[in-house]
């Protein structure tokens, strides 16, 4: 099994050699920070963070963002302050970035005071048994990928399958008919950004996009038995139909199987 990791795809420069930085960054940050929020996926506890990107692209990618972070009962308080330039420029363009460890938080509001330099957002984060919403009085250069985020419910199993010809589709679907049997049923979900995948208003559930194939079928599923029996199911489609399939298999527990890691 491994686990689940978030691929990244970057339209614009691929990563190349390092090299010296001597870009005369701004100390100040003088655009937007914008946030997603995000639950990690773990076997034992997940936790919550947010991961923050300036608006304003840099000549290297790994340029960062300074910040504090206080917790106190009920109230979190974050400060950005500054533009770090890295010794050393991956030479692709790219926000500057950095991430807000939040931790596990129990159900309740959050009073929350967010500073980008001297400017100040004051608002709440509420944590509920089923999402994570923010909810500001004013937000001053600091925006939201969205207010909402939506715990990933447990038993629940998601993913996608790809294949490049239409007379492959009945392949795709006898694996979708493997997985009920195998005991995945049908459930619903309420609409909106899980992170991991999003459940639009038709029900249908839109993961992350993949390149590489012409036709794609997604799922999600609730399932409570035996996971190894998912990752036999997988391995046993890898092996035998990975020049016309391939499948990512995802769980609430983190983990994530892709059939063309079985084929011979």
């Amino acid at each position: 099994m491994k686990r689940l990791a978030l691929v990244l795809f970057f339209p614009f420069v691929l990563l190349t050699a390092c090299e010296k930085s001597d870009y005369p960054s701004s100390e100040w940050i003088d655009s937007d920070i914008i946030i997603e929020m995000w639950e990690t996926l773990d076997p034992d506890e997940r936790t919550f963070r947010f991961k923050c990107r300036t608006a304003r692209i840099y000549p290297c990618y790994n340029f960062g963002i300074g910040r504090t972070l206080q917790k106190r009962p009920g109230r979190i308080t974050i400060l950005f302050q500054g533009i770090i330039r890295p010794g050393l420029c991956l030479t692709a363009l790219g926000p500057a970035r950095t991430t807000v460890e939040l931790g596990s938080l129990e159900t309740g509001t959050y009073e929350l005071d967010i500073r980008v330099e001297n400017r100040q957002s004051l608002g709440q984060l509420l944590v509920s048994d089923e999402y994570y919403e923010v909810n500001f009085h004013n937000r001053n250069q600091l925006r939201f990928d969205y207010d909402r985020l939506y715990k990933v419910p447990e038993h629940t199993i998601w993913g996608r399958i790809g294949y490049h010809a239409a007379s492959t589709q009945h392949l795709a679907e006898s694996f979708l008919d493997s997985l009920q049997l195998a005991g995945a049923s049908e459930k619903e979900f309420s609409h909106g950004q899980y992170g991991y995948f999003f459940i639009g208003e038709d029900g249908e559930v839109k993961p992350p996009q993949y390149p590489g194939t012409r036709f794609v079928k997604t799922f999600i599923f609730h399932y409570q038995d035996d996971v190894a029996i998912l990752e036999q199911l997988v391995k046993n489609y890898g092996i035998h139909y990975h020049d016309s399939l391939s499948i990512r298999l995802y769980t609430d527990k983190g983990e994530i199987f892709r059939s063309w890691t079985y084929a011979n």
